[in-house]
């Protein structure tokens, strides 16, 4: 099957889930819950290119892993559980694109470290200590603040968005997905915060994610990989 109809498929599928969320229709939402990640495998797969991420794999079935704990199983160990997984996962995709970035420069990470201390970490762990935010929740909110992190010194040391765009809007889309999950979260549940920026920027971050992971034909290897 051509890569290009799982694209396809994944945008129709997206704009549904939004459209069924915005209107409270309940049809088919285990589904299109969980129909992402399945379909980012089947693009994935059916690139041209040959060689295969094999951790990439694992990231993506972690992910899938999160989606059905998180889709089928209501109770709070299944849905802390799932946070978690997601964590785990973003994790391992950050150490995949940290270690593809050419020579990387010591000072790169310090223009960018500052920065997401005061803005990301910081909160984190005033709302952990204080607004009695359970540990999955922050570590799951860690998971995604280490991948945007590890994006942005990317795009800081390369300096070349062009051939990192699909990076570039995997992490803008889950930027977006964070700040409006922390509005729900902090603020007051909105149906159509949640059926608009949470749950269909999933399904647009893990794709430009795979279109990258494409992109650079699976490439794990380090080349010069710190300067100081």
């Amino acid at each position: 099957m051509n890569y290009n109809i799982f694209s396809v498929i994944l945008l129709c599928t997206t704009v549904m889930q939004a459209a069924f969320g915005v209107f409270g229709i309940d049809i088919l939402f285990p589904f299109l819950n969980v129909h992402a990640i399945p379909l980012v495998i089947g693009y994935y797969l059916s690139s041209k290119k040959q060689n295969r991420n094999r951790v990439y794999l694992v990231a993506l079935l972690l992910f899938f892993l999160g989606d059905v704990l998180i889709s089928t199983n209501y109770k709070p160990y299944f849905h802390d559980t799932a946070l978690i997984i997601f964590a785990v996962g973003l994790l391992t995709v950050s150490y995949i694109v940290l270690i593809d970035i050419q020579s990387l420069k010591l000072q790169n990470i310090y223009k960018v470290i500052v920065p997401f201390l005061i803005l990301y970490l910081v909160p984190s762990i005033y709302f952990s200590l204080y607004k009695n935010f359970p540990f999955s929740i922050i570590t799951h909110n860690m998971g995604f603040g280490f991948y945007i992190f590890v994006v942005i010194i990317k795009l800081v040391n390369e300096k070349n968005i062009a051939k990192n765009r699909c990076l570039f809007i995997s992490a803008a889309a889950m930027f977006l997905m964070v700040l409006a999950t922390g509005y729900i979260w902090l603020v007051q549940y909105n149906q159509y915060v949640n059926s608009i920026l949470v749950i269909p920027m999933f399904s647009v971050s893990y794709f430009f994610m795979a279109k990258h992971m494409v992109a650079e034909n699976g490439n794990t290897k380090k080349n010069d990989w710190v300067e100081v």
